[in-house]
């Protein structure tokens, strides 16, 4: 601000005491809404009184100190300040919210809160004072059990793929692709027409272990033995077409087929006792069956 010269040719501020009466420092200005002029070249008047400065600096005569209650300020109700949030949260956050303290916390009370820990790039909640959940990046780690409250909650994976439980029967299923595969109960495991591959199988109490349950259709079932990286070493195989069983070597190999009445066998059956062995087994040089004892054996027929 420029200086103020009096017609005698003096600056204000040296009658003063060489201060500048209108620095923004309270010791060396004048108060707002005070009215300064000159009466001779060494007095001025403040208002109506009048000041000598050199013995009455002006900067003490200052006065009208504003509004100092802050419930007589006006306009306190007016939202002027958009760049605040509001404690009673009625304004939304228009962007992102960011901590940049390196360990931030979202504080619910002392025992409940969520710390972010900056070094692992994870998010930590704590319930009663104890970590309970970690969630970070690749990984959700359930210090406790997850409890699902809802009536038949489902923990899905995508649209398709998910896990239900059904209240009502105290089960689990699977669906792959929208479709339920699997049912797991307290007693049983339902494979809804898909095979049980690579699992083992130690025992049951159940009475039946039933294959084809859904009982959808006339399907050929089996059960297959395998030896490590070989092929299938043996079939147990069940035709729906004539109701039987085929004992097979390998797949489409016959050794013996069982049905309700009879019994086929396409090479041999060896019967075996304390004494020798009795075999009926087809003669390979002549096509014809043969009945064989052990050495020293004979076949004795009997009536019945």
């Amino acid at each position: 601000m420029a200086n103020i010269i009096f017609p005698d040719g003096t600056l204000l501020k040296d009658l003063v005491g060489n201060r500048n009466v209108f620095s923004s420092d309270p010791s060396t200005s004048v108060g707002a809404g005070e009215i300064i002029y000159q009466t001779t070249a060494a007095t001025l008047k403040v208002n109506t009184q009048t000041v000598d400065p050199t013995t009455n600096p002006i900067w003490t005569s200052v006065g009208n100190g504003g509004v100092t209650d802050h419930g007589v300020l006006t306009g306190l109700a007016d939202d002027d300040h958009t760049h605040y949030l509001l404690a009673n949260g009625s304004r939304s956050l228009t962007g992102d919210l960011t901590f940049n303290k390196s360990a931030p916390s979202i504080i619910f009370d002392t025992n409940d809160y969520i710390q972010y820990d900056k070094s692992q790039n994870t998010f930590i909640f704590y319930i009663a004072g104890s970590n309970k959940l970690y969630l970070s990046a690749t990984d959700l780690i359930a210090q406790t059990n997850i409890a699902f409250l809802k009536t038949d909650p489902v923990l899905q994976f995508d649209s398709y793929d998910y896990f239900k439980y059904i209240n009502a029967s105290n089960a689990l299923q699977l669906f792959i692709a929208s479709t339920i595969e699997y049912e797991f109960t307290a007693s049983a495991l339902d494979l809804k027409n898909n095979s049980l591959n690579n699992a083992n199988i130690a025992g049951t109490n159940a009475a039946t272990f039933k294959i084809n349950q859904d009982n959808a259709g006339a399907e050929a079932s089996a059960i297959e033995f395998d030896r490590g990286s070989e092929a299938t070493a043996a079939r147990i195989h069940w035709s729906e077409a004539n109701d039987r069983f085929t004992f097979e070597e390998v797949t489409g190999s016959t050794l013996a087929e069982v049905r309700a009445k009879q019994l086929d066998v396409q090479d041999q059956i060896n019967l075996d006792d304390t004494v020798g062995t009795v075999m009926i087994k087809k003669n390979d040089s002549t096509g014809d069956m043969e009945l064989q004892v052990a050495s020293g054996d004979s076949i004795v027929f009997k009536a019945v």
